[in-house]
């Protein structure tokens, strides 16, 4: 099967998984005055599936660039792998510490190794895992009252 045809399949198939997630997310309570219910983040993680999925699905009908050839000449499949081996060993470690360690020292280090895996710098990596762990420990303390 080629590359366009295994995107369009899951790309389709991650729309469809979100949609039926949000429908039933749909299905349980809204919440009260300002506090989301149960159903609003099923909802929420369903659309989004939804919406990415549709674009994975469409972004297969565009010819393939050589950019990712153009960055790993030789053997770009198998660094493909092992990124993706050390990305399910990273959040295999984070599920691990998940009583031990407190999310804000878990998250931003799960961040960090997940941007190195992949090719970022050491300062942009650590910038942007300490940011973004910040503006989750921000958005759910302040928003939503949800100690993190």
């Amino acid at each position: 099967m080629n590359a366009r045809r295994w995107d369009t399949g899951l790309g389709l198939a991650f729309a469809v998984l979100g949609a039926s997630l949000a429908l039933a997310g749909r299905g349980l309570p809204d919440g009260l005055a300002h506090v989301p219910g149960p159903g609003f983040f099923p909802t929420m993680i369903g659309l989004g599936l939804a919406l990415l999925g549709l674009a994975l699905a469409a972004s297969a009908r565009r010819p393939v660039s050589s950019a990712l050839t153009d960055y790993w000449p030789h053997g770009w499949r198998d660094r493909r792998l092992r990124q993706v081996a050390a990305i399910l060993a990273l959040l295999a470690a984070y599920l691990a510490l998940w009583d031990a360690v407190p999310f804000v020292w878990r998250t931003p280090l799960l961040l960090a190794g997940i941007y190195r895996t992949v090719g970022e710098p050491w300062l942009r990596s650590s910038v942007l895992a300490v940011s973004i762990t910040a503006l989750l420990v921000g958005v759910f303390d302040a928003l939503l009252r949800v100690r993190l």
